[in-house]
């Protein structure tokens, strides 16, 4: 039975293509953009945005909380989760720890974290840009899918 699992054999291969496609419903494309917006959170800072998708009324909503703006005082701000919800047939919406990524002087620090789901890898990234009220954050999702699904 383990040897089946690992070889992605029948029933198992089948059963794995399966839930790929319902929890990959509804997204067509590689990636997915939106702005966060901040809102209100007793217990700290909170952001939220709204991603559409391909069909009809569909929509994912990513929720972040944690401080997006860096303090060198405090070590709690480095923790920053964010939440995925709107997938179809997930119990619970899937979580993950959004961690500072540096790639080099030239390019603006942001947030990355990922969440694996063995058939698709979402990975999402929180950038900063400039806007006219201030500094602002634009979130994206990537879907990294694997062959065949």
């Amino acid at each position: 039975m383990d040897n089946l699992i690992k070889t992605n054999e029948l029933p198992f291969g089948a059963l794995k293509r399966e839930s790929a496609a319902l929890i990959l419903q509804g997204l067509r494309r590689d990636a997915y953009a939106g702005v966060l917006k901040a809102r209100g959170s007793r217990v700290g800072e909170a952001y939220i945005c709204d991603l559409l998708l391909d069909g009809l009324g569909r929509k994912l909503e990513i929720r972040i909380y944690g401080c997006l703006t860096p303090h060198q005082s405090s070590r709690e701000s480095n923790l920053i989760t964010a939440a995925i919800h709107g997938l179809s047939f997930l119990l619970k919406p899937p979580r993950m720890e959004l961690r500072p990524f540096h790639p080099n002087e030239a390019e603006v620090p942001h947030f990355v974290g990922r969440v694996d789901f063995q058939v698709a890898i979402f990975r999402l990234s929180v950038l900063p840009y400039a806007s006219q009220g201030g500094p602002a954050w634009v979130c994206v999702l990537e879907i990294r899918r694997q062959e065949g699904c």
